[in-house]
């Protein structure tokens, strides 16, 4: 799927799939992504969020300007 951009702010995400999704600039600020699957750090790398996104254990986003 194509992320890029994408507003995802407080969306409930868990059980989605993101595997090769295209995350480039979204923001996934107070989004529920914890039981999301297929997401990687490599596509985080490339979106933010906030203190309230939560993530799969061992990932991290960069915060939103």
């Amino acid at each position: 799927a194509n992320l890029s951009q994408a507003t995802l702010v407080g969306g409930y995400f868990s059980g989605s799939s993101f595997t090769g999704a295209n995350m480039t600039g979204a923001n996934i600020s107070g989004a529920e992504m914890a039981g999301a699957r297929g997401l990687t750090q490599a596509q985080l790398n490339t979106a933010c969020g906030d203190a309230e996104t939560t993530l799969p254990r061992g990932l991290r986003v960069a915060t939103c300007r």
